[in-house]
């Protein structure tokens, strides 16, 4: 009983402390330019076939708004937007649109009058994608790891992130994997 005791009065002081000094550390808005590198799709077709293309480069956009929540973690309500084209004659530019939660795992170095951010974060999501493959429109989900560094200069900062992602979607009885290296760009401002 005596341990559980001291278990929850730590508990509590860690809450606590975390409370005090998220309230001194702002939420911010975070908007990005993301880029997807290399990667494959992997599709499995209803009828019984299945076939693996690769990926041309992916560009987009993406916004989030991160909630500190204390001195080590933020987690953040995301959307973005990317276009992504197979490596295939006659592919068009396709478009997935995300909704995510990103989860972040951060540290700040201060040297002077800079600081410095590093972190790493987890987005995970519902995804919604146009013309998949050919067919009608697809619904699914996606999921990644991004590290990244943002050096920050009074109320604003600039940030990139490299990591990456992953898109299942599915149409029809047709599943489409796709795996990509992510890099964002972006910058961010305190509020």
């Amino acid at each position: 009983m005596k341990q559980l005791l001291v278990l929850l009065v730590a508990i509590t002081s860690f809450v606590a402390s975390s409370e005090a000094s998220a309230q001194n550390e702002p939420n911010r808005l975070v908007g990005y330019l993301a880029l997807g590198l290399g990667g494959e799709v992997e599709a499995d077709l209803d009828g019984g076939g299945s076939f693996e293309v690769d990926l041309d480069a992916s560009v987009g956009l993406g916004f989030r708004y991160e909630l500190m929540l204390g001195k080590l973690l933020s987690i953040a309500p995301m959307i973005e937007w990317l276009t992504y084209e197979v490596d295939a004659p006659g592919a068009d530019r396709e478009h997935i649109l995300d909704f995510d939660v990103f989860i972040k795992f951060r540290g700040t170095i201060r040297a002077g009058r800079q600081e410095i951010e590093l972190y790493g974060g987890i987005p995970v999501g519902f995804s919604f994608a146009t013309d998949v493959a050919g067919t009608d429109n697809g619904v699914g989900f996606n999921l990644g790891i991004m590290g990244g560094a943002a050096l920050f200069f009074g109320k604003f900062g600039l940030f990139t992130e490299i990591g990456w992602r992953m898109h299942q979607l599915w149409d029809d009885g047709n599943r489409f994997a796709a795996n990509q290296a992510g890099l964002n760009f972006g910058g961010l401002i305190r509020l």
